[in-house]
């Protein structure tokens, strides 16, 4: 979670309730998350921040990738918040260089890093140490275009959801970028129950667990 300048991590309150009846012992999942810890420093050097947007990840491992947002980079942390890495480069796009404002970002089980480029309309994607791997999408409303897209998340399976959001749609894709569906804003209007896709613009991955 993001506030502000700050990074929060949250843990899953876990109650166990010892039963010694029978010898026996049981657990009991209480379901509530517990404030672990935050880090936080504005400013442009290794480790601060300047308006996250919203765009935090973690891998396998629990390496933290962020996106600081109006410093137009990735940072790396460990999961307590030491930094680790960042990558940046400011330019005319190519070899994933950022115009500005990388809005999100998320990582898949191979480490694969994916970051929403805002201005440039697009996806890029990086090695979990910033070495620039691809890129795909253009501006535009045709399948695997995007008008200003603001988010990024992938499944177990590997497949890559991008909230496309001037187009008022979901995007889904292989992990190289490959065009899967869409839905919404005209590509297939569709709904599920309790999802609004003009409401996913900052809480993207909480609609996709809808």
């Amino acid at each position: 979670m993001i506030s502000g300048n700050r990074i929060v991590l949250a843990g899953l309150l876990v109650t166990f309730l010892l039963a010694f009846s029978g010898g026996g012992a049981t657990a009991q999942n209480s379901g509530e998350y517990a404030y672990l810890t935050s880090w936080e420093t504005e400013g442009s050097g290794d480790g601060e921040f300047d308006t996250p947007f919203g765009g935090v990840a973690v891998d396998t491992s629990g390496t933290v990738y962020v996106a600081d947002t109006n410093n137009h980079r990735i940072q790396k942390f460990t999961s307590n918040g030491t930094f680790v890495t960042k990558w940046q480069s400011i330019g005319s796009g190519i070899g994933g260089e950022f115009q500005s404002l990388p809005y999100d970002v998320a990582v898949d089980a191979s480490g694969t890093v994916y970051v929403v480029d805002w201005n440039f309309h697009r996806i890029t994607t990086f090695t979990s140490d910033g070495m620039f791997l691809g890129q795909w999408g253009s501006k535009g409303s045709g399948n695997g275009q995007f008008d200003a897209p603001s988010a990024v998340a992938v499944d177990g399976s590997g497949t890559v959801y991008v909230a496309d959001t001037g187009n008022h749609r979901i995007q889904t894709f292989t992990s190289d970028g490959t065009y899967l569906t869409g839905w919404g804003g005209g590509v297939v209007r569709r709904r599920k129950a309790g999802f609004s896709i003009r409401g996913c613009r900052r809480w993207f991955r909480q609609c996709l667990r809808r």
